[in-house]
């Protein structure tokens, strides 16, 4: 389904206008997208309602990543915007990230 991959949509009007199946995004892009989507509830709703908001969207993004776990249970409990804005680089840090951070 949709939950957690905002991407989904576009992949299924593709394959209905092509018969082509896309691939799912690669992790720095997931990374951005999921970013650019809690950056958008947290200006919408606000910091403290905003943020219990994106909980539920961030966990279904998580689902099947390694580290998934532990990274629902920090943002549930995290309370400052900028933390949760960090667990989503780790969790989303592709190995290419990863190599250029290390040189």
């Amino acid at each position: 389904g949709c939950y957690g991959k905002p991407w989904f949509l576009s992949q299924v009007a593709h394959y209905l206008e092509t018969g082509e199946k896309l691939p799912d995004p690669n992790l720095d892009v997931r990374r951005e997208t999921m970013l650019s989507h809690y950056d958008a509830i947290l200006a919408h709703y606000g910091s403290g309602k905003g943020l219990r908001i994106a909980r539920k969207h961030l966990a279904w993004s998580a689902y099947g990543l390694p580290g998934a776990n532990a990274f629902r249970a920090a943002i549930n409990t995290e309370t400052d915007t900028e933390n949760v804005k960090a667990q989503i680089r780790v969790l989303y840090r592709s190995e290419t990230s990863a190599m250029a951070e290390a040189a």
